[in-house]
């Protein structure tokens, strides 16, 4: 088993929380006053463990603020426990995100890849997410099938993009503003817009892209729980 784990001191640290995100294979932590959300996700492989630990020992918790043994960094590699800061207003919280088990054969080499993620609020966070793992993986999912699911139903064109990239989508309520992000492939944001709650229905947005070097680049659809993302290229 391999993992990364983390001692959180986020502000109000008398007030954390810790819990997962299953779909993003992504544990955080929180404030229960808001404003700060940090995350560990894991890219490289799908046997995911996650262990959100109160430090003290409340709810059953490994107790780890009078020693971290062996044996508890072994049991919790191996254990999941998603969520933590729940059982005292007082206490303080870790996460730990970790792969296994692997076997692995003498002079051989294993490989994990870990993200670790800031925002401000649990949709950035989870943003930040599918970011990671889309400059990761080298996925593509402006693809026919992926596009059939989305909920957006984005569509970016000309492909690839020139001088311009316009970009539509579906709008479904209109009391929900819809905010777009364009980050390169070092994801350094290059566009940002949030729509002003317009009428329900199909949208169209036309960006300069002129002055953007040749490459790939991802969208970022985000309204209120929903995050999507989505690989354009630019020549």
């Amino acid at each position: 088993y391999a993992g990364f784990f983390a001692d959180w001191s986020l502000r109000d640290f008398r007030n954390h929380r810790a819990a997962f995100d299953a779909e993003n294979k992504l544990g955080y932590a929180f404030s229960a006053n808001g404003g700060n959300y940090t995350g560990i996700q894991l890219l490289s492989h799908d046997n995911i463990n996650h262990y959100a630990f109160d430090n003290q020992g409340f709810g059953g918790s490994i107790r780890i603020n009078n020693g971290f043994t062996s044996f508890d960094k072994y049991t919790a590699l191996r254990t999941n426990r998603n969520s933590a800061g729940f059982f005292d207003k007082d206490n303080d919280i870790s996460t730990l995100v970790s792969a296994g088990p692997f076997i692995i054969p003498d002079t051989d080499t294993l490989h994990l890849a870990f993200a670790l993620l800031a925002g401000d609020h649990i949709n950035d966070l989870q943003a930040s997410a599918q970011l990671a793992t889309l400059v990761y993986s080298g996925d593509n999912p402006l693809a026919a099938d992926h596009i059939n699911k989305s909920v957006f139903g984005v569509h970016a064109y000309p492909v690839p993009a020139g001088d311009y990239m316009n970009i539509s989508y579906l709008q479904e309520k209109s009391s929900s503003a819809v905010e777009i992000r364009i980050y390169d492939m070092k994801a350094r944001l290059q566009f940002r817009r949030k729509t002003d709650n317009p009428l329900p229905g199909k949208q169209n947005l036309q960006i300069d892209t002129s002055q953007w070097p040749e490459g790939t680049y991802i969208i970022q659809m985000i309204s209120d729980n929903v995050v999507e993302s989505f690989r354009v290229t630019k020549h």
